[in-house]
């Protein structure tokens, strides 16, 4: 077995340090939010019957320092996300010798079923035994695109000059318009990034001085890869299995659907059509997608996708299973499932589904008419029967785009 690098351990402690640090932070944030949501609610009330401009502004600042709150709340779990992927990256930790007799030795041939070690990802084993519909699916998401629109996913400072120079062929091929000029930014981000963007200088007889490279390019090409700089296949790989999984609850054109939402979401423009079918321009949408935000933000995106669907089609039975639905689709981006929370306001996406609701129904109806949620955790009948009414009034995207903004997401 290859020990360890020396430091291993201490950057271990370091970072099983930093992530207590974060979840007591998580702790205080939830602790603040309850009361203030209460305060919140008693301001309401007040404002309602007697409204003075001191209860006024105590009730503006009390809600731009929940939002505050829930904005602080959503960077803290991206930062768990960072630590635990680099956590898992670090050599495994050696266990304490023991003073033991030595084994006696593997009669050579076959391995031993616990010594393999292919390096398969979890899930290999559904996808060798998945349906031919599944195994099409995933070829179609891992092979490459467009040459040209491989080399868009890339950052200026990954591009070669040889991928340079294509774009600038593929631009003079291109009629005036929306493509074009994307071709164009991205050769321009590559100059910019190789020449800087100073001010060109002239000779003493007014004659450009060519510039000089102040960044050097790479020579051979580079793999694609995420905002946080994994290798894009193998995120597209994970987020393909994730889609897999969702798709066995009701198959994989829903589960399609659900992710071309997710992603016209987080764009916050309906790039894709949500029809369900994986062609070439969700496939583009969604590498684009991986490329730019990296797998945190499509998990986050997958999940806002999922519940949306929920908003739409959960219209015909009066939206039960609610709490159900925003359980399964966002407890799993906010804590360790085989860790239950304690107490019910431990439900972040509950507790932000409630708040959500109040802030909508405030709005839609006015503060006067709309009675708002308690802030307990506790998705019962009145946050279903406020649910169904904030969503039949401003539909089922708005509200789960509010939802979005409230979780940190958007």
């Amino acid at each position: 077995m290859t020990l360890p690098p020396p430091d291993a351990s201490m950057e271990r402690e370091e970072i099983q340090t930093e992530i207590e640090r974060i979840n007591a932070r998580i702790e205080e944030i939830n602790a603040e939010r309850q009361p203030l949501s209460d305060q919140i609610d008693k301001l309401h009330e007040l404002n309602k019957s007697n409204s003075t401009p001191e209860t006024f502004d105590a009730e503006g600042k009390a809600r731009i320092k929940r939002f505050n709150l829930l904005e602080e709340l959503g960077q803290k779990h991206q930062e768990l996300d960072q630590l635990q992927k680099k956590l898992e990256s670090l050599p495994p930790e050696q266990p304490p010798k023991e003073n033991k007799p030595p084994e006696s030795e593997q009669p050579k041939g076959p391995e031993r079923e616990d010594d393999k070690n292919d390096g398969t990802d979890a899930g290999d084993d559904d996808l060798e035994n998945a349906s031919p519909e599944n195994r099409k699916f995933m070829d179609d998401l891992m092979q490459p695109g467009d040459p040209v629109d491989e080399i868009l996913l890339k950052k200026p400072e990954d591009l070669t000059q040889d991928e340079f120079l294509e774009l600038k062929k593929a631009m003079i091929d291109l009629p005036a318009g929306p493509e074009q000029e994307r071709l164009d930014k991205a050769a321009t981000s590559f100059l910019e990034h190789r020449y800087s963007t100073k001010p060109v200088r002239y000779d003493a007889v007014g004659r450009m001085i060519d510039p000089k490279p102040v960044n050097a390019i790479p020579e051979e090409p580079k793999p694609l890869a995420t905002a946080d700089r994994k290798p894009l296949k193998y995120a597209l790989r994970r987020i393909g299995l994730g889609i897999l999984m969702d798709a066995k609850d009701d198959g994989l054109d829903a589960a399609v659907k659900r992710l071309q939402g997710g992603i016209n979401i987080l764009s916050q423009a309906p790039g894709l059509k949500e029809d369900g079918v994986f062609g070439p321009k969700t496939r583009s949408g969604l590498k684009g997608a991986v490329a730019a935000w990296g797998t945190p933000k499509i998990k986050e995106g997958l999940a806002l996708g999922r519940f949306n669907g929920f908003a739409r089609e959960g219209r015909k039975d009066g939206f039960r299973g609610l709490a159900e639905a925003t359980e399964k689709n966002f407890a799993p981006l906010f804590r360790n499932p085989a860790k239950p929370p304690r107490r019910p306001t431990d439900h972040i996406e509950a507790v932000t589904l409630q708040e959500t609701l109040n802030d909508l129904g405030g709005a839609q109806f006015g503060r006067d008419i709309f009675k708002p949620l308690k802030i307990d955790g506790d998705i019962g009948p009145k946050t279903t029967g406020a649910f169904r009414q904030i969503a039949a009034a401003v539909g089922p995207e708005p509200l789960t785009k509010r939802f979005g903004e409230f979780m940190g997401f958007l």
